[in-house]
């Protein structure tokens, strides 16, 4: 409806463009001994800090082991914090290809050193999805920005830095709290809620 006006579409990443699955990281972590309230929320503020470059990857998995009550090798614990990479498809890159035509195309993730370092290997080495960092003018990421959404700053960091107009910019997020927070700063937004819709 609006989008002769709209020159620039900012993505989130995982939930959007890349698949992710939450629940298999949450399961992986139940079994190495990660399962009861106190520990998830524990989590969750690792996570925080993590994603926001607070702390290294060492230091995340001492605190991780701290929080396993089966005692679990740093090896298990990363593979199951890493459970919930699952890949970009073929088709979206193509799709971004297409739109980078019309648009300027920008990232903006919540995310951390050390899955960017998995998920970038990954798409970087197939040749299907190699090209994809080449299609956005500039990527996004709170680990280096210290910033995460829905934070407004995240939002007006982005807009400053590559001087977009808020009304010529168009957010899309898998997240109604992220989406909410760029609509207040002016932003056009998509909820993406169907994943299987694409």
């Amino acid at each position: 409806l609006f989008m002769n006006e709209i020159k620039n579409i900012i993505f989130d990443f995982g939930g959007v463009l890349y698949d992710i699955d939450v629940q298999k990281t949450i399961d992986k972590f139940k079994i190495l001994g990660i399962d009861d309230n106190s520990s998830l929320d524990n989590l969750y503020t690792l996570l925080f800090e993590i994603e926001i470059g607070k702390i290294e990857e060492v230091e995340f998995l001492n605190r991780l082991h701290e929080l396993s009550k089966n005692n679990s090798s740093k090896e298990d614990l990363l593979d199951a914090f890493n459970g919930i990479l699952i890949g970009i498809r073929e088709n979206k890159v193509i799709d971004l290809i297409r739109l980078s035509n019309t648009y300027h195309l920008y990232l903006l993730s919540n995310t951390n050193i050390i899955h960017y370092n998995l998920f970038s290997e990954q798409i970087k080495s197939n040749r299907n999805t190699y090209l994809f960092y080449e299609l956005f003018v500039k990527e996004y990421y709170s680990f280096e920005l210290g910033l995460r959404k829905p934070d407004p700053d995240i939002f007006k960091y982005v807009l400053n830095d590559s001087k977009l107009v808020a009304n010529e910019t168009l957010f899309i997020d898998d997240d109604e709290k992220n989406i909410n927070a760029a609509k207040e700063l002016g932003i056009h937004t998509f909820w993406f809620q169907n994943h299987d819709n694409w």
